[in-house]
Parts: structure tokens; sequence; C-alpha cells
């Protein structure tokens, strides 16, 4: 495996949709996985689970700060390499000139 991005996601029901599609597009042609870390009061973790990508994703107690669900995703991936981001961060596609 590549690449494991890890979402820490907090109150992220208007950008998590998003945020998984433009990761997905960034990740093409990586090995990758997608690890969101949720602990929402404001059901975004229905979001990503109704979602029909290949995201894995884990449920943690409203309250628990991005740090911890980022160490959280640290301790599950696989990949060679490791990336940390939020719910609500919208990656831009890297272009080339």
């Amino acid at each position: 495996m590549d690449l494991t991005v890890v979402v820490a996601s907090l109150e992220a029901r208007h950008t998590i949709t998003a945020c998984l599609d433009r990761l997905a597009t960034a990740c093409a042609g990586l090995e990758h996985e997608i690890l969101v870390c949720d602990a929402s009061s404001d059901r975004t973790i229905d979001l990503v689970r109704a979602r029909a990508g290949t995201e894995q994703v884990f449920s943690y107690p409203v309250g628990t700060l991005a740090p911890a669900l980022g160490s959280a995703g640290i301790a599950r991936e696989r990949g060679r390499g490791v990336a940390l981001t939020t719910g609500h961060c919208l990656v831009s596609p890297i272009c080339a000139s």
C-alpha cells in the first residue's frame, strides 16, 4: 500500500462528501486507503457510510479532538506514507505544466 489518508472528521456534514471525492481523485493511480475517524454530532458518519466509496469509517465519542482522531487513524494505517487531513479540507488537483 502506497498511502494512507487519515481524515479527522468533526461536524463535517456539509463538506465530507466533497472532501472524500477530491481525495479519491487526488489519490488516483496510487494504492491507497482512506480512513475516516469521526467524532461528529451532526451525523457526518451516516453520509460517509452511505457512500459507494471504499473508505473505512471509525466512530469515536463526540468531543474527541482532531489530534486524537488523527492518532487513532495512524494506529490503523497500512500505507508506506501517511497523510492527515480534516473533513473540512478540499484538496486541489495537482496540475503538471
